[in-house]
């Protein structure tokens, strides 16, 4: 699990028992049982989600002890509307539950982060203060030793979001994470650290249009948009190829 992505702890409904969805899915079932199970992976599905930092697909989440075939459980947990059509936890749920915790994290971060440049800075005054005031000494730094970051462009989303800058190198410009979410239809901030690191090494070795000529090539003829990382991976082995 990326710790940038994924969280060790997931926010879960207390009422998941009672919802209309987990209801109807008793009634289809009419065995308290098999109802059972069903909660079990689909809840297998929403932790597994949670800790992946993406909306995994229902086999790609299933429990290594499930040894049946679980084809009827995915189409009774989408009948009811528990999954969407692709297998996933439809994506309404998904950013009602999981972008308030991401956000609050990010924020956490973002405090944390200004709160070590401000303590960085009040070293710098004190040990810039304590040098004698002689023809050797130096001035007192400006902004209180934070280093000018004017020469460096801030990587921002259209919500002001950072970029994977500190996560994925080379840094990823705007340009380079517009094409990897159109390429997979959902926002860079759910692509695992591991997959973003492997795009970035791509753009920065082949080049922008060389990898998005490479997912041309993955996508055309599917149905879908595949996940992130499938698309990577695929890409990958096109530009890379092995032997």
């Amino acid at each position: 699990m990326s710790r940038d992505t994924g969280f060790a702890i997931a926010d879960i409904d207390s009422g998941l028992f009672s919802d209309p969805k987990v209801v109807a899915l008793a009634r289809r079932l009419h065995d308290a049982g098999a109802t059972a199970a069903h909660v079990a992976l689909y809840e297998a599905l929403v932790l597994g989600s949670w800790g992946s930092g993406d909306r995994l697909t229902f086999e790609e989440a299933l429990p290594a002890w499930w040894m049946e075939d679980a084809s009827e459980v995915r189409a009774n947990l989408t009948a009811v509307g528990l999954l969407g059509e692709d297998g996933r936890i439809p994506a309404k749920a998904w950013e009602a539950w999981f972008r308030p915790a991401w956000d609050r994290r990010e924020a956490r971060r973002a405090k944390g982060r200004l709160g070590g440049l401000a303590k960085a800075g009040r070293r710098s005054i004190t040990r810039s203060t304590a040098r004698p005031q002689g023809n050797s000494a130096r001035p007192v730094p400006d902004r209180a030793g934070i280093s000018d970051r004017s020469d460096r462009p801030d990587y921002t989303d259209s919500s002001g979001r950072p970029l994977p800058t500190a996560n994925a190198f080379p840094p990823l410009h705007q340009d380079a994470v517009q094409a990897l979410e159109d390429a997979t239809g959902r926002s860079w901030s759910f692509v695992s650290h591991a997959s973003l690191t492997q795009y970035a090494c791509l753009v920065r070795d082949h080049g922008l249009d060389d990898v998005q000529r490479a997912f041309a090539e993955v996508l055309d003829g599917e149905s879908a948009l595949p996940p992130a990382y499938q698309l990577i991976t695929s890409a990958t082995r096109i530009l890379e190829p092995i032997g």
